[in-house]
């Protein structure tokens, strides 16, 4: 498994650098719906 620190070691690796782009509405909308069914499995 990856940890915090091995995912900023893969970013300052990356020889272009990274960039953070706009976000499209429907997947962040996707994201939050699917992460909130996640947390209403969980405490059934």
């Amino acid at each position: 498994m990856h940890t915090g620190k091995d995912k900023i070691r893969w970013c300052m690796k990356q020889k272009r650098g990274i960039s953070l782009i706009e976000t499209k509405q429907h997947l962040s909308e996707s994201y939050l719906r699917e992460a909130d069914d996640t947390l209403s499995n969980v405490f059934l």
